[in-house]
């Protein structure tokens, strides 16, 4: 599996400067590590549309939590992880990235 380490100082600046675009070029690499390792999840066009990106979040919660954290996940925990991340992307992308981010050391 070859997850890729993001500094969060810089992961928070760029998507600042970027006005939240690159919050969506984040999703669609971090999607594509997750697919990589065997997760299933959805196109991240889905992070774009309303109501829809719950959905999106849903299964990279799956995928984030069975694959990087290693934790035996039930439908609530997912649930919680994609409301949590459709409803406040941001402080969730800095979450999910310092997992990834450990991850990336033990490589």
């Amino acid at each position: 599996m070859e997850i890729k380490h993001r500094d969060l100082v810089t992961v928070f600046i760029l998507t600042i400067i970027t006005i939240g675009i690159y919050f969506i070029y984040w999703a669609v690499k971090t999607k594509t590590e997750l697919k990589r390792a065997g997760a299933d999840i959805p196109t991240a066009f889905l992070v774009i549309i309303p109501f829809a990106n719950i959905y999106f979040w849903y299964k990279y919660s799956i995928g984030y939590l069975t694959l990087i954290k290693k934790i035996e996940i039930d439908n609530n925990i997912a649930a919680l992880c994609s409301i949590a991340a459709s409803f406040n992307p941001f402080l969730s992308m800095f979450a999910f990235q310092a997992g990834f981010n450990k991850i990336a050391k033990k490589q």
